[in-house]
């Protein structure tokens, strides 16, 4: 359920474990311009 919610959102949302992205929603993958696949393969500092 929280995952339907989260996506539903427009505002960016993820989660990080371990310096990786575990989780991000789709509006976060709207705004940074990759695909969530691809964000999540990605370390969190590529970002900053």
């Amino acid at each position: 359920m929280f995952q339907t919610v989260a996506n539903k959102l427009g505002h960016g949302l993820f989660m990080i474990q371990n310096e990786k992205f575990l989780w991000v929603n789709k509006s976060f993958a709207e705004i940074s311009g990759y695909e969530q696949d691809e964000i999540l393969s990605m370390h969190y500092t590529e970002f900053i």
